[in-house]
């Protein structure tokens, strides 16, 4: 009566301080709290008679305590999805986050500064952001703040720098593409005998796109070039200047020749297009998943418990078989 008595008391504590939940939920923090308390009354007594088979009792003690970790952490989690502008403090779920900046780890990973102040506690968590150029994929690393009660994840998600991006466009021989009120057409590449013999010997050489861009009635030639040499291919910008003044930067980013029918070769480009003073230019924003995973150290020290009850129990396993063995050599 004693331990049901308590494990009501436990489930009410569950359901008044966290939140209701579903009747199966409850009924399985009730279990969960009736078996901590029976294994835990049994071990008192078992370690009270012979300490050294007390080993169950605490593995049981420690998957009773994992359960109610698991209750508490996964049932009763909050999450919110945030937009933290840089340098702005947001305040969510009791949390002031500011996020102050990334850092590049390496050429791929970057780590994204987010300042957590809680109680007058401030924190840094920085979670991070892979970036595989290989495969165009993103993996994304969260970070976690402990608390004595509750876990604190930030998980990022994406980060919108307020760069203006090019537009990209794939140009096939003679079709005009509009970009931007530009008319602009791929003519052909260009690769001069002089830079054959330069390819040929392993020098520097270069093979160029050529565009037509019509702007209103005129229409005027942009060539773009490619650099090739020991250092590898480089595409070199070329800036395009509009009637009205307006400068649009084109870059070439991948040939496409076609050897069987050269009117189907294509050339992609990017465009910068024209910066608008008059527009508002996006800040830095970090897009984040933050979550409180509450009692999660539940789970943690159920773990620790349940291994220390497991290794008692083949502590002891391991000497009744030594004994057992010496006892049969002793009678032959």
């Amino acid at each position: 009566m004693v331990p049901a008595a308590l494990s009501l008391v436990v489930t009410g504590v569950v359901y008044g301080v966290l939140g209701s939940e579903e009747l199966l939920i409850l009924l399985f923090t009730f279990c969960a709290a009736f078996s901590l308390i029976v294994n835990a009354k049994v071990g008192y007594s078992v370690f009270a008679g012979n300490p050294k088979f007390v080993g169950g009792s605490i593995a049981h003690v420690g998957i009773a305590i994992m359960c109610l970790g698991f209750v508490t952490s996964a049932r009763y989690d909050s999450k919110a999805t945030l937009a933290l502008p840089k340098g702005k403090a947001t305040e969510s779920m009791g949390y002031q986050l500011t996020y102050v900046g990334y850092k590049a780890l390496d050429s791929e990973r970057y780590a994204f500064n987010v300042e957590v102040h809680h109680g007058g506690v401030t924190k840094t968590v920085a979670p991070v952001m892979r970036f595989n150029s290989q495969d165009n994929s993103t993996i994304r690393h969260p970070d976690v703040i402990n608390f004595l009660s509750r876990d604190f994840y930030v998980a990022p998600v994406s980060v919108e720098t307020g760069e203006e991006a090019p537009v990209s466009h794939t140009l096939v021989r003679g079709k005009p593409v509009n970009i931007d009120g530009l008319t602009v057409t791929f003519n052909q590449f260009e690769f001069t005998d002089e830079h054959r013999t330069a390819m040929a010997e392993g020098k520097e050489f270069f093979i160029n796109a050529d565009l037509s861009v019509k702007d209103g009635k005129s229409v005027r030639k942009l060539q773009l070039r490619m650099k090739n040499g020991p250092a590898g291919a480089e595409f070199l910008p070329a800036v395009y200047t509009s009637y009205d003044g307006r400068a649009y930067q084109f870059a070439m980013t991948q040939m496409m020749p076609s050897q069987e029918d050269p009117a189907q070769s294509a050339v992609a480009v990017d465009v910068m297009l024209p910066h608008d003073e008059s527009a508002h230019k996006q800040e830095e924003t970090l897009i984040i998943e933050a979550s409180i995973k509450p009692m999660i150290n539940l789970v943690w020290a159920g773990t620790v418990t349940l291994i220390v009850g497991f290794l008692l129990t083949i502590m002891r396993r391991v000497g009744e078989a030594r004994w057992q063995g010496d006892k049969v050599q002793s009678e032959e």
